[in-house]
């Protein structure tokens, strides 16, 4: 199963007060969406999307991609960059356009939005753990990230890196509710919520390896968008993060790459062992299971009053914080935790918590995800974890109250 993108630009109508996107959609028998600017299918749907002058978003199909069913190589995931080409560059990246009709952008380039507009932007610690997690999402169980994990668990072992730049990107976004245009100076990041309609398409080269630093085994490039007139979840603050995780859907979904992460016949080291931590390692799995389950349940018992603090900010503002600092919460706030190592805000109201190294494997996370409910006052959290546990164990420790 191959990935396939499609770049739609969209006509403009002359003297019209308006640009309107005309896009068919249809969902195949295996539920996938689809988008063309011609109707390609028998149950292809026209729809028409006013988007102002704004230009119509770049749409690039994405497939879900299968779990991973063969015994494969130990990965490595390297941090993630942005090109010179984009941090050094004077060009814009991205576009604000004010008004009912998306007129007036104001432009930026990648360091002005970096600098005054940071929650638009994935950090190259954010885009590391994304792809961590969408490649343990399908099974792989012998993954880490750089940086993270232990000298002695890799020695001698055959393993494989992947690394990645995003090579371009383009932003787009409006706000409709008729603010008057503003200079890139005066933009900043309290404004981010009031830009409603977004789009970005980024590119992303990918490259695998067999030793830091070496030559590529594989060079892939694929390519992500996001849109709020295709996807309403969409907002400004997560389009890049959406675009990010569909290029890295059609990567992980490529025969090529899933190939060279597949074990040949020649035997090979295991690094499936965890990197040595300060607990006893001479307990049996069943009782390291046991154990490993115990500090999850102490790691989110520590979470549950930055839960409170999140729900709390909810209630009273009706928006997510943005950041931990937002909410009161400092870096003095785990320097006393026996669990944790590290919280950060990766998406707004996301609780992302690096684990302690002397109670869990080096390179271990967790995070707490607020869904709200339909009446928009009840937060439910979901909890995702890098930790050999299921997803069900996850959501019931931290649902434990």
């Amino acid at each position: 199963m191959r990935s396939w993108f499609l770049g739609l630009w969209v006509c403009v109508v002359l003297f019209a007060p308006l640009v309107q996107a005309q896009i068919y959609t249809w969902t195949d028998s295996d539920g996938r969406i689809h988008y063309s600017d011609q109707p390609t299918d028998k149950n292809a749907v026209l729809q028409s999307v006013d988007i102002g002058t704004m230009p119509a978003p770049t749409l690039v199909a994405s497939e879900k991609p299968a779990l991973f069913k063969t015994s494969l190589y130990p990965l490595i995931v390297s941090q993630f960059e942005y090109s010179e080409a984009i941090v050094n560059s004077s060009k814009v990246a991205a576009r604000f356009y004010f008004g009912g009709d998306c007129v007036s952008p104001t432009t930026m380039r990648f360091d002005e939005i970096r600098l005054q507009l940071p929650g638009v932007i994935r950090e190259p610690e954010q885009l590391q753990v994304d792809v961590f997690r969408a490649i343990r999402r399908l099974g792989h169980s012998s993954l880490y990230r750089a940086g993270h994990y232990g000298g002695p668990a890799v020695d001698g072992a055959t393993v494989r890196y992947l690394s990645g730049e995003i090579i371009a990107l383009d932003i787009a976004a409006c706000r409709d509710d008729g603010a008057s245009s503003r200079g890139s100076a005066e933009l900043n990041e309290t404004m981010i919520r009031n830009f409603k309609i977004a789009n970005t398409w980024l590119k992303v080269r990918w490259q695998l390896r067999d030793q830091p630093g070496g030559m590529p085994l594989l060079s892939i490039v694929t390519e992500g968008s996001a849109a709020t007139q295709i996807n309403t979840d969409v907002q400004l603050y997560s389009a890049v993060r959406e675009s990010f995780s569909a290029a890295t859907a059609n990567v992980l979904d490529d025969d090529r790459l899933r190939q060279a992460l597949t074990k040949t016949d020649a035997p090979s080291a295991s690094i499936d062992t965890p990197a040595p931590s300060a607990e006893p390692s001479n307990t049996n799995p069943f009782e390291a299971q046991i154990l490993q389950r115990a500090n999850l349940a102490g790691a989110l018992t520590e979470l549950a009053v930055v839960k409170i603090m999140v729900a709390e900010y909810y209630q009273v503002r009706g928006v997510m914080p943005l950041s931990m600092a937002a909410v009161g919460v400092g870096p003095d706030k785990v320097q006393h935790s026996r669990y944790l190592s590290r919280l950060h805000m990766q998406t707004p109201g996301v609780i992302h918590a690096e684990l302690n190294t002397e109670k869990f494997p080096a390179g271990q996370f967790v995070e707490l995800i607020p869904e709200i409910s339909q009446g928009f006052t009840l937060i439910e959290w979901r909890c995702e974890t890098s930790l050999q546990v299921s997803a069900s164990a996850c959501q019931s420790l931290a649902t434990t109250p």
